[in-house]
């Protein structure tokens, strides 16, 4: 008979499936390749493959080798410059946007029931403090600890090197936000954005679908519930198409935008994301009203464990012919 009670141990033995399940994609992320980083290793073996580099007027968490190979290029095209003695022979400028590699962090979280934005128009019907336009939506959800012994203590570690890479890009003296909150039921918690709606380019082939692989969304059937939101939807197919949030279910499969609530509110999920730091000023000298931004893009989301039922299903039942409040003519007769 299986133990469900039993303890897991660190080798993954446990008879327990879904604490099996967990261990070993756990024991997946702890020991993938320099593609990702598992954000709750106790190790920090990531802490020396990954470093902030200033892009725009932010910063982006990326992996030191792609830095080490900007820093070198520009190096070689600085010193081409000053040999050839005039800046326009040389052939071109280093991008450092596009060869900069961003470090892809993992991190095994329970997404919060209270706390899922994950409806595909945000519910959205008009300008908002957020979302002033509707091209402009975002979703969003927080990832807890999840209650499994194990998992909970690795997001603990999570946490604290959540910390630790924040606090190498954060200016002292102004508070962060955006990434590391706290949860609506206490303690800590990760919140994850995906952005909704990417503009088109030029070279782009024409196509209102950000997916190569699945055409199946497009802004002319992307879900929305307020008819301002389908005027505005409307007036976007010829300048942006939709991304759907790269979410899977248990079996790899990409859950549809309009069902990522419910499939995913609830869920023990693997996250896999990109990190981005922007500092605000408030316009002063006085650093304590600044504030240090910090944004985790979803690269992935995949199930791991469902979510349990969230309805309260009413109990079956039947209509008795007579009053259950009486006393029936069987019981009467038994007590006289």
């Amino acid at each position: 008979m299986t133990n469900l009670n039993s303890q897991p141990t660190i080798d993954g033995t446990s008879t327990d499936p879904v604490t099996r399940h967990l261990m070993q994609a756990r024991e997946r992320l702890m020991h993938a390749d320099t593609s990702s980083f598992y954000l709750a290793d106790p190790a920090k073996a990531f802490k020396n493959q990954v470093v902030w580099k200033r892009v725009g007027r932010g910063n982006r968490l990326v992996t030191k080798e792609s830095a080490t190979a900007v820093d070198k290029a520009q190096e070689a095209c600085a010193a081409a410059e000053a040999s050839s003695g005039n800046a326009t022979d040389v052939t071109s400028e280093i991008d450092a946007n596009t060869l900069l590699e961003p470090a892809v962090l993992s991190a095994i979280v329970f997404i919060d029931i209270d706390d899922c934005w994950l409806t595909p128009c945000g519910y959205w019907k008009g300008p908002t403090k957020v979302t002033k336009k509707f091209e402009d939506l975002k979703l969003s959800f927080q990832g807890k600890g999840p209650s499994k012994d194990f998992l909970s203590q690795d997001f603990s570690a999570a946490v604290q090197n959540a910390k630790m890479l924040m606090e190498e890009v954060a200016l002292g003296g102004a508070k962060s936000t955006g990434f590391l909150v706290a949860s609506k039921t206490g303690g800590n918690a990760l919140r994850f954005r995906h952005i909704v709606f990417e503009e088109l380019k030029s070279t782009d082939s024409g196509s209102d679908t950000a997916s190569d692989s699945d055409d199946t969304w497009t802004m002319s059937n992307w879900p929305v519930v307020h008819s301002e939101a389908e005027h505005e939807r409307d007036k976007l197919a010829s300048t942006h198409r939709p991304v759907p949030l790269p979410a899977y279910d248990l079996n790899g499969e990409l859950i549809a935008p309009n069902s990522c609530k419910t499939a995913l509110a609830g869920a023990i999920a693997r996250v896999t994301f990109t990190l981005n730091h922007w500092f605000i000023e408030n316009g002063s000298n006085d650093q304590t009203s600044a504030t240090n931004c910090f944004v985790a893009d979803v690269q992935s989301i995949r199930i791991l464990v469902n979510p349990a039922s969230q309805g309260m299903s009413p109990k079956k039942r039947k209509t008795a012919r007579r009053d259950p409040g009486d006393v029936s003519p069987t019981k009467r007769a038994n007590m006289s």
